[in-house]
């Protein structure tokens, strides 16, 4: 086999006989033939010899075709970052000129990791020394957004406080995380109503991608007077305000709830429960048996979003 570039001729030659035919297109009786083909192709001649033997034989001849780079599109590369440039359609390859950050010179694929932007030449050949073919890829260095998450945030148990992200000009998104607590995760501006102290920390990205990060810290103070205690209630069954129960906000939960009748008898008692729970409070019942109308002390527990635990007593009027 041969192996000649488009556009070059090849000598063929053929021997040890008299008369030749060359399957060739004009045909040709020369023992030699100067072949210039455009596409890989076989040639065939017929060798007669003296006495009239005749033999047959073919040349191959593989022709390299001039090629196309085909090359990535420009690069956003945010400060810091790193990209692949992306070549192909050659054999081999080698880029050139400002090289600046390149992982490799001699691959189709380096990473990039620019300093500054820049336009980067790459060299694409054959195997065979045939052709060559050059392109270019811009790559654009791109800042980092700014984003300031706000001061750090002290509530009280069982309320509420807006986080406020403020950033540079070029934000296209924001994202909050953790997710716990919030209104809107991808929001600028979210609420949070926390049951724990808690890290939020928000992400600022441009619109190639470029990110910058905050955190704001959120911690509770416990605020006792997030707990309410109903003065009375009505156990007379008809659905409405039937059970004495404690309700709030910002409780983790009611440690112990005790309720006495005016000997200091214990008629009612409950542990580690939440509040607004109406199953879990008083009906109005004393083994099993309707307690008299009047007014009973209760005692009660409770532990605060924050971990802290305080107590409260008061009266409550059973109303029949």
């Amino acid at each position: 086999m041969a192996k000649i570039c488009l556009g070059d001729s090849v000598l063929l030659t053929a021997n040890n006989g008299v008369s030749y035919q060359w399957h060739t297109n004009p045909p040709s009786s020369s023992n030699t033939y100067y072949a210039k083909p455009n596409i890989s192709g076989s040639y065939v001649v017929i060798v007669t010899n003296s006495v009239g033997c005749v033999s047959k034989d073919s040349a191959i001849i593989s022709v390299t075709q001039p090629f196309k780079l085909t090359v990535s599109n420009a690069k956003f590369v945010c400060i810091g970052s790193s990209a692949t440039l992306s070549a192909s359609g050659a054999d081999n390859y080698k880029w050139i000129g400002n090289i600046a950050g390149l992982s490799s010179t001699t691959i189709a694929n380096p990473v990039v990791t620019p300093t500054a932007s820049n336009i980067y030449t790459v060299v694409g050949s054959d195997n065979f020394g045939c052709f060559t073919d050059t392109a270019t890829i811009a790559v654009n260095l791109v800042p980092l957004p700014i984003v300031n998450a706000g001061p750090d945030i002290m509530i009280g148990t069982g309320s509420s406080a807006t986080l406020q992200a403020t950033s540079s000009a070029d934000v296209v998104k924001y994202t909050w995380s953790p997710a716990t607590y919030l209104s809107c995760t991808n929001c600028q501006s979210t609420v949070t109503t926390p049951r724990a102290a808690i890290t939020y920390t928000v992400t600022a990205a441009t619109q190639y991608g470029c990110e910058a990060k905050d955190s704001v810290n959120i911690s509770l103070t416990c605020i006792q007077g997030n707990l309410y205690i109903p003065t009375g209630f009505t156990p007379n069954k008809d659905k409405l305000n039937d059970t004495f129960y404690p309700l709030g906000r910002g409780i983790k939960s009611v440690k112990h709830f005790a309720i006495f009748n005016r000997a200091g008898q214990i008629i009612f008692e409950k542990s580690n429960f939440n509040v607004n729970d109406a199953a879990a409070g008083w009906n109005g019942t004393f083994k099993g048996l309707e307690a008299q109308s009047g007014v009973y002390v209760y005692m009660i527990d409770v532990e605060c979003d924050t971990g802290d635990i305080f107590s409260a007593k008061g009266t409550i009027t059973l109303i029949r």
